[in-house]
């Protein structure tokens, strides 16, 4: 049930994107990207596959990588140099070395449950991660 209601709200949020995208380029805006970025709550939409399945199929999308919500929805997930590689190498798997190289992100230490985030925290707090 909860993957069917996840498939559907991934189907809307596409087409909602879709439609947000003709009316910028109906309005004449070129330079413009929209960044669908990862979640940090299990129940939210915004898995690393849910963002780039948005940025394959939708154009004028670049994800924007919450490198702390990855940490928290995978319950501590980036733990070594090899994680945060594997997410970037993902990235250029799927939307190309360009996708890869140029992309927002944000980067916070973060509190998390076994829902995913609870609170980001700042970079000096040393009792969250991640670390790198």
């Amino acid at each position: 049930m909860e993957r069917m209601i996840k498939a559907m709200l991934l189907r809307k949020c596409k087409e909602s994107l879709k439609d947000l995208v003709r009316s910028i380029e109906s309005r004449g805006i070129r330079n413009v990207m929209l960044g669908p970025e990862t979640m940090g709550r299990n129940v939210q939409l915004g898995t690393l596959s849910e963002v780039l399945e948005i940025c394959e199929e939708i154009e004028k999308t670049q994800p924007v990588i919450d490198w702390s919500h990855l940490h928290a929805r995978d319950m501590g997930r980036l733990k070594t140099r090899s994680d945060f590689r594997n997410v970037i190498e993902e990235i250029e798997n799927r939307l190309g070395i360009n996708a890869a190289r140029n992309k927002h992100c944000h980067f916070t230490k973060i509190e998390f449950t076994e829902r995913g985030e609870r609170r980001h925290h700042v970079l000096d707090d040393t009792r969250f991660g991640p670390d790198h």
